[in-house]
Parts: C-alpha cells; structure tokens; sequence
C-alpha cells in the first residue's frame, strides 16, 4: 500500500504495487479453512481490506460453511447454529458480530453488514467460529487512524476494478483483487500513477511486492503534477542492475530524469510482501522499510520541494515484471 516524527500527517496504507500497492495493507486476505471433515469448516469471502478507524469494513465478511475441500456445502449443517465474529490484536469489533448460519436460517451463508473498529494499529486479525466447526482465521490486516488525509485499500465492486481517482502517467496499470498491479511494461520504461490530492508535511506508507525479475520501485511524495518533480523512495531487489538489495532516496526533477541522494543497504527482498513509507516535514526527509528508518536526511539543496502529491512507480530495465 514506517517512524519518522510522528507529527506527519498522512498515511496511505495500500494494499500493494506488485506492484501489489497494497494496500495496500493490510488487507484482509483469504481465510483459512481448517475443515476436519465435510460440512465442518468456515470461509470468508469477499476479503475484507484495511479500513479508516471508525468506518465500516470495506468489503464487509461474508462466511460460508465448507466441506474438507474447501468447496460450499450445507452437508451435516444443524437447522440453526450461529456463527460469531472475534476480533484479535487488540480493540473489538462493533456491529452485529453473531449471525445463524443454521440451514432454516442463513442455510450455509452469512453477510455482516455493519462491522467496524476503532481500535487503530497492525497486526488485526478475525476468528469467525461456531460451535463444531473448525475456525476461519485471517491473516492480519490494519486498521488507519481516522486522521489520515488519504486512503486507499484498492477495493472495488467491479473487477478489474476502475483506476480512479489513480492517474496513469505511464506504464499498464490494474486493480484487482484489493491490489493495484503495475505492469508488465516494455523494456526501459517508467511505470507511474499518482494522485492529484497535494499536502506539506505528511508521511505516505504502502506495502508492496516484486514479481521475479523485479527491477526496482517505490513510493514518491511531493509530487508536482505539472512536471513531474518529485522525492521517491526505491527499493531494489537481490539482482537488480540498478543495485542488489538496496534502499534509494531520489530526487526527481520531472517525471524520468533524477539525481540520487542517498543510497543504503537493506536485508533480502525476494518476492514478499514489504512496506515502505516517505515521510515528511520541513526540508528532512526519513525513509522507512518494514517498521525500521533507513533514512533520515535534509535535502542539501537550497529550494527543497515543500508539498505535493503521491505516487506508486517502478521501471522496467530488460525483462517485464510485475510490481
């Protein structure tokens, strides 16, 4: 879709580039289903993403009882048996969290419809449960404080879903699946989308991952629409010819040419899930990949760039991928 003073004002979780931006986040990914026999195991479907605290889950969970093999089944399902909703990694859920999924009642499907937190953070989870039934457990998802001046966890209605209000200003772009997908591109070229939205001193987060051969990519802040100039926060896998495992502060003076401000060294990236955030305030910049700040730095330059958008971007060196 990472700490510099925590003064900084905005925060965008995104369920990921892939360029998954992912949201993202956190996102509320695929429940497990630990069916131990037919009829005796529960799912959710849609996934639920990361949500502004005090709102609504977006999507909202739909459970389902499943047989031992993950597909839909009512087999051996009682007439009523309610299913419950649990919150973990602090707080509790509001809303109704109990539902009769009992075949005289929902017969195998419950849709919540009115589920939200305020308990602001990483690492949530939710358990759905009912008596002689194997759990449904997410993996974790986050939950953003209602101050942030922007969100976005890359859920939609349709898929693939529509772009807006991303602008595309180069590069294949697509959400789908609670992610924006960038790429795959030709050779030597620039993948970026961005957002018209403009602040001063804020701090912007994703989380994001390479597919195999990533080249490098990141998040960039301060973005001036017209030209193109911008700051971006890079990170180059094991491989790249822009530099193995390593993390880049660039300054761009438009929108493909760049001076390099700092570089540093930074663990394995592989093809997992990361999260980086740019923060802001005044002229110092810090740069934070996975909780941990890499980065903390002044531009040096006498007219530093003091507010504008963001931006998800990437290059394409020889081989296409996707961010």
């Amino acid at each position: 879709m990472a700490s510099f003073p925590e003064p900084l004002k905005a925060r965008i979780p995104m369920p990921s580039f892939w360029a998954k931006a992912r949201s993202c986040v956190p996102r509320l990914p695929d429940w497990a289903t630990k069916a131990i026999e037919p009829g005796r195991g529960l799912a959710c479907t849609p996934e639920p993403g990361s949500t502004i605290a005090g709102q609504l889950l977006n999507p909202q969970p739909v459970v389902k009882t499943q047989d031992n093999y993950g597909n839909d089944s009512v087999v051996g399902l009682p007439a009523a048996r309610v299913v419950s909703l649990a919150l973990s990694g602090g707080g509790s859920l509001q809303g109704t969290t109990a539902l009769d999924i009992g075949t005289s009642a929902g017969n195998g499907t419950v849709a919540f419809t009115n589920l939200r937190t305020t308990a602001v953070g990483d690492g949530k989870q939710i358990t759905a449960s009912a008596s002689g039934f194997s759990d449904g457990v997410s993996s974790v998802f986050r939950i953003v404080p209602d101050s942030a001046l922007f969100f976005e966890n890359f859920y939609r209605t349709n898929e693939p879903g529509t772009l807006t209000p991303w602008i595309v200003q180069g590069g294949n772009w697509s959400i789908a699946g609670g992610c924006l997908q960038g790429g795959t591109n030709p050779p030597l070229s620039y993948g970026i989308a961005w957002v018209t939205n403009s602040w001063s001193d804020y701090s912007v987060q994703a989380e994001f991952r390479f597919a195999s051969p990533g080249f490098g990519g990141g998040i960039g802040g301060r973005v001036n629409g017209a030209t193109g100039a911008r700051y971006a926060a890079w990170v180059y896998p094991e491989g790249s010819a822009g530099g193995s495992n390593v993390l880049k502060l660039l300054k761009f003076q438009g929108w493909t040419s760049f001076s390099e401000m700092i570089q540093v060294a930074i663990p394995p990236v592989g093809t997992n899930w990361h999260s980086l955030k740019l923060a802001f305030q005044g002229s110092q910049i810090g740069v934070h990949l996975d909780g941990e700040r890499f980065i903390s730095m002044a531009d040096p330059e006498a007219q530093p760039y003091l507010s504008g958008a963001i931006c998800l971007e990437h290059w394409t060196d020889g081989g296409g991928y996707r961010f």
